[in-house]
This record gives C-alpha cells, structure tokens and sequence, in this order.
C-alpha cells in the first residue's frame, strides 16, 4: 500500500536529522518517527476498514429490512388463507426464488397496512397458481390411492374368473360408473376399500359390458359376413397401423401401441390428464385413436394354415388348433429336393412364414409333418436352435404375472412360478410377445427332407415338385360352397 505524506512533514524531518548530532540522537529520533508513522498507518487501516465495515453493514441491514417485509407479507398471506400455497412456494428453492424475488416481495420498505392491500392483488396470481398446482396434486395422490383399491379388486376378479377377459385398470378407470368416482374431489370419500363395496359387486357386470362393446368395436372393422362370434376363430387377426405383425383376439387389447400415452397429452393439465398419468397408459385404442384394421393378409394365410392342420376355418379356435394331432407343418414351397431339406414350422409361424411368402407373390403350400420320425427331428431341432438363438428369442408375456419369459423357459416358468396353476397351455398362457403380436422365430428348423403324406381329395392345394416348374402354370383349387364366407374374407 502507498504512503503519502505532505511536503511540511518531509522538511521537518530533514530538520530534524540535520539537528542530530550523533548517531544516537539519530536512532532515537527514528524510533520515535516510526511510531509516529505506524500511527498514521494504523488510523488509515482503520478509516479503509470503516468504509468497508459500513457498506457490509448497509447491505446487512438491507437484508434484514427484506426479512422483516417478506415475514410481514407471509403473515399477511396466511391471514388470508394462502398458509398451503407459501408452504408449497417455499418448499422448492425454484418456487421460493420466484416467491422471494418478486418486486414487492424483495423491497426493504417497511410494509405498512395500507401498502400491503395495494400490492395484494399483484400477488393474488401467484396465490392462485400455487393453489392451482397444490390441487392437481391432491388430485394424483387421491387418484392413486384409489387407483390402487381398483387395482386389486380387478386382479380379484380375474382370479375368480380366469376363463373371461378382463380390462385393464385404464379401461376400467375410464368407464362412466368408475370415472364419475374418480372425479370427487373430497379426500374423505372413496379412499378406504369399503368405500369400494358396492364397486365391487357391480364389477362383473361392468366387465361382461366392456367385453360386449369392445368385441362390437371389432366386428365393426371385420369384413361383411364376420360377427363377433368369429373373433375367436384361428383365422382371425387384426393389424396395427404402426406395427406390420397380425395381432389375434384378444391379445389385440394387449398391444402397447393402442395404450400408449400420446405426446400431446404434455401440453393440457386437466382432470384426465391428471388420470391418465397416473395410470401410464391410455384405455385401450382411446378416441381419436383409430389404430386397428383387419389384416387380410394373414387371415388369408390362416386359412391356408387352418386347412393344412385338416380343420375348417370357418369355425376352428386357436384352442382347437392347439388341440390337433398335427405338431409341425411343412413349407412345401421351402422344400430343397437338393439338399434333402425341409423346413417345419409350428401352425401360429406358418402364418407368419406364409405372408413372407405373399409378400414375394409366391403362396406357401402347407404339409403336414405325420412320421414319427420327422417330428422328433423337427423338435430336437427347435430345441438346439433355441438354445443357441436364447439372446434373440422373442420375449413372450405370461398372463398370470405379466413377466416376459423366453419362448423356450416357458414350461419352466409355470413350474417355477406358477405350481398351483396345473394343466395350463402354453399358447394360451402366454402372448406371443410384449406387444402381443405374432412374430417370425427368430431361427430356422430344417430336417431331412420329411415324407409327404398321401394326398387327400379335400380341395386342398398340393405342390408337384415333379411338374416343369419353368412354364408358368395356375394351380386349381376346387371350392364348395361352405367356403363362401373364406372368399369374403380374402377378398
């Protein structure tokens, strides 16, 4: 730091110095001037400190005035009745910020009564967004602990009546009975399962109207001369507009992209926004959403697949093709007479494999495997290619717990996880995949070339492999009149 002394100082001491006259006098007129100018020093510290000591103390009593005003608006505030919103500002340092910098807030006037009644109503928004905000909380919180008491009441339901389709809590929330609940704004209501008692005897009826105006919803896109009674036939499948695989009945309720929360919900807040966040998930192909169309091309090659296992599709079930001797289908269309190779397919891939086929505008011919010895071949097969494909296997979803299980862990799944469900199906039990659509496997089963079977005077289409395969030539397949229904479907 500079020291700067006037011009008289200078000369007094060079006075001084020259009057000295030894080296003692010398020493003691220096002791003597450092204490002089350690003085000096000492009361310019002090003056440079004062200043800074003062402006800190300003800004502390600025602070301290600020403390004093917001304390005196909060009070004010919770006079009125905003304890709820200053608590809900003051909770999130975001919120409290934008509570504590607001321009009249943040002043160090002292706040006097007749100021405070005029910058209210510049307040009064804030109040009102906060309790806006405080309100649609609630609103999630009673939603979910309602949403929670539906939840097991429906899984209750499903476990007395396994055999019957259920809906899913969204659905469920949805229906006009359930929303109308839902709506209620009074915590002390619907928030304890007795409340629900009455819900709960009226849930198997609302239940078997969902399942009735859900199936109507299908048939309405199923082509003419198709009701609801064919929605369980094995050659019925419906499509996604966003996914190309067929979906069946009724895993088409199961499909992830008919529940998925669109993006434009983001920009609304309201009461069903508010449910449907927290549900996850939308009730299934919710208006507007009109995703789901009759996929013609896989009805097509279910009727070829139907025939090919010797039943009729105008009224055979998937159960029924579960149920048929027939294991393995043969792709005569595949056949390499070369190589000696077939390739088999289990009838649910047969209609995945043959709209591949269709999609090459060359129908796949059907065969079915009936020597004992193919068979195990075709099985043995399945399993080592399982094996070895186990990281690119579809995950199918189990319908007792929801949880995706490889397709060749499934026997081993209902063992484990499910001992008391004795005498399940497979096919039945688990979907396809998560998004409960039919999908190619992921792998091949090739056997030695398998032996056909004698060829039956059914109508049935059969491939001569012997025939000049270089001229082109129509196959004919001879039809009789039981089977006007299949033309409409394939029209």
């Amino acid at each position: 730091m500079t020291s700067v002394h006037i011009l008289v100082d200078i000369d007094e001491v060079r006075a001084a110095l020259v009057a000295c006259s030894d080296e003692g006098a010398i020493q003691v007129y220096r002791a003597k001037r450092l204490r002089v100018v350690e003085a000096m020093h000492k009361f310019r510290d002090d003056c440079s400190k004062s200043t800074l000591a003062r402006v800190r103390r300003v800004a502390d009593e600025k602070v301290q005035a600020q403390l004093r005003r917001r304390a005196a608006i909060t009070q004010k505030l919770q006079a009125l009745g905003h304890s709820e919103e200053i608590a809900y500002l003051e909770e999130n340092p975001v919120r409290a910020r934008d509570y504590w910098e607001h321009q009249d807030v943040s002043s160090s006037i002292a706040l006097y009564d007749d100021e405070f009644k005029t910058i209210y109503p510049r307040l009064k928004p804030m109040m009102d967004m906060a309790r806006e905000k405080l309100n649609a909380r609630k609103q999630r919180r009673l939603n979910s602990t309602r949403l929670q008491i539906l939840s097991k009441l429906l899984e209750q339901h499903a476990i007395e009546s396994p055999s019957k389709m259920s809906p899913s809590l969204a659905d469920l929330a949805f229906m006009p009975e359930i929303m109308k609940i839902l709506k209620i704004k009074d915590v002390n209501r619907y928030s304890v399962d007795v409340d629900f008692a009455a819900i709960q005897k009226m849930l198997p009826k609302l239940c078997k109207e969902w399942r009735r105006s859900q199936q109507e919803r299908l048939a309405a896109i199923m082509p003419k001369g198709l009701n609801v009674s064919h929605l369980c036939l094995a050659m019925a499948y419906f499509q996604c507009d966003d996914c190309p695989g067929p979906i069946g009945y009724p895993n088409i309720f199961s499909h992830q992209c008919l529940r998925t929360l669109r993006p434009g919900y983001r920009n609304r807040e309201d009461d069903v926004v508010r449910l449907l966040d927290s549900l996850g998930e939308e009730p299934w192909n919710m208006e507007p959403r009109s995703g789901v169309t009759w996929n013609i091309n896989a009805a097509a090659c279910a009727v070829d697949v139907v025939r090919a296992v010797g039943l009729s599709p105008r009224d055979a079930t998937p159960e029924d093709m579960d149920r048929a001797d027939v294991d393995w289908l043969e792709c005569l269309t595949c056949r390499d007479p070369v190589k000696q190779r077939s390739r088999v397919y289990q009838w649910r891939t047969a209609i995945v494999h043959g709209m591949n086929h269709l999609s090459l505008r060359q129908p796949a011919v059907w065969s079915q495997v009936t020597r004992a010895e193919d068979i195990k071949a075709a099985e043995d097969e399945d399993i080592v290619q399982a094996e070895r494909s186990k990281h690119h296997i579809p995950i199918h979803a189990c319908s007792l717990c929801q949880l995706g299980v490889p397709r060749h862990l499934r026997a081993d799944h209902l063992k484990l996880a499910h001992p008391t469900n004795e005498g399940l199906r497979l096919s039945t039990t688990f979907t396809p995949s998560p998004n409960a659509q039919l999908e190619d496997q992921p792998y091949k089963v090739v056997i030695p070339l398998a032996r056909r079977p004698a060829a039956k005077a059914t109508g049935q289409p059969v491939l001569d492999l012997t025939a000049d395969h270089g001229q082109s030539h129509r196959e004919v397949i001879e039809l009789d009149d039981s089977d006007d229904d299949v033309i409409e479907i394939l029209e």
